[in-house]
């Protein structure tokens, strides 16, 4: 029964029990191989289930966007709008208004437009927030520490220079990172570090952990997703898994 409360009433939730950051990555519709994309229909019903939970971005409630894809502004702008939601979103900086050739994308199958810098401009006039997913989508444990600094510098400040305010968050790419990668990335100025949480949550007040949002039928995963199931969260860091194992088979080709 107190579980059903907290979800009912959102003001009273813990942040123990209750995620309040959702993650996305896609939307749309048409072949595509892989889990990281949403019909807009199957998203708007997840916007509909939230609303219903009693979420919104009134009470510090964040849906999260990684990589920046086109698909925000034109498929998830309208619908949040529409649900009362603003959102986050972490674009990959060298791929502003370009297509995802940093991803394994088959061939055409799933190559797709990220933001250009006015999407991105008109998203924060609405009351978004933008933070970097770095330049390259490169994970953050394969560069050496000059090689950080400048993905951190050079995204942060060509992110600054669009819209015109400090950026202050970023994701790590595949959530991979160390405390000596959290310091450095503090070090050059962000003050939020969101990422994949496992079992044990980060002890750092930085450290912000966040749940990502699949392919799924099932209308309790939201559920299961915003009181921190621990079926989730296992199903959620063996996904990241795989999506690493993607990316060092494009390094190899």
């Amino acid at each position: 029964m107190h579980l059903v409360w907290n979800i009912l009433h959102p003001k009273r939730q813990s942040d123990k029990l209750i995620s309040k950051l959702l993650a996305y990555h896609q939307l749309g519709s048409g072949s595509y191989i892989g889990l990281n994309r949403i019909s807009s229909e199957k998203f708007e019903t997840h916007l509909k289930i939230l609303n219903e939970m009693g979420f919104s971005s009134d009470l510090d409630f964040k849906i999260i966007f990684d990589d920046g894809y086109e698909s925000v502004y034109k498929i998830a702008f309208p619908l949040m709008q529409k649900y009362g939601f603003t959102g986050l979103v972490f674009p990959v900086v060298s791929y502003i208004g370009k297509m995802n050739d940093w991803d394994v994308t088959f061939g055409s199958i799933n190559k797709a437009m990220h933001l250009n810098s006015a999407e991105i401009k008109s998203l924060v006039n609405e009351g978004w927030e933008i933070g970097s997913h770095g330049l390259t989508h490169t994970a953050f444990t394969t560069l050496s520490n000059k090689e950080l600094k400048f993905e951190l510098h050079e995204s942060k400040q060509i992110l600054e220079d669009i819209i015109q305010q400090e950026v202050v968050s970023i994701t790590p790419p595949f959530s991979r990172w160390t405390e000596k990668i959290k310091d450095l990335i503090l070090e050059c100025g962000y003050k939020k570090i969101y990422y994949q949480p496992t079992i044990a949550n980060s002890p750092y007040p930085e450290m912000i952990p966040r749940h990502s949002v699949y392919v799924n039928r099932r209308r309790d995963v939201l559920t299961r997703k915003t009181t921190n199931s621990r079926f989730e969260l296992i199903n959620e860091l063996i996904i990241h898994k795989f999506s690493t194992l993607t990316m060092a088979v494009k390094e190899t080709l």
